[in-house]
């Protein structure tokens, strides 16, 4: 009995031996959230690029526009948008107009004949 236990604290002495000659330096954990977005730096350069290449359009047209920052830009596209939605309201009501000119002087020279 005496020899199975001086091996056994030979055996234990000899494994901590050795666990303690592996250097634990700091352990630094790489936590990822998600943990499906393990390898995405190519999707992150994608993104990178599609970022550079739109902001490159804006300043491109800011230039074209003359006009001094991306708010002036906005202020621009809006009086744009606004003043095309302008005169398709003026168109609709001058050929609204129109028609109804039209109805009533139809509606003048064939009195008689119009039945209602």
């Amino acid at each position: 009995m005496e020899s199975i236990q001086s091996r056994v604290e030979s055996w234990i002495r000899d494994q901590r031996a050795r666990f303690l000659r592996v250097s634990w330096g700091p352990i630094q954990w790489r936590f990822r959230w998600p943990p499906w977005n393990g390898g995405d730096a190519d999707q992150r350069i994608k993104i990178r690029r599609e970022y550079e290449k739109r902001k490159k359009q804006i300043e491109d047209l800011c230039l074209a526009l003359k006009s001094e920052s991306v708010e002036d830009l906005q202020d621009i596209l809006c009086c744009m948008v606004l003043s095309e939605c302008v005169y398709k309201v003026i168109n609709l009501i001058l050929s609204l107009t129109f028609y109804i000119m039209l109805i009533n002087l139809v509606s003048l020279n064939y009195k008689e004949q119009l039945i209602s």
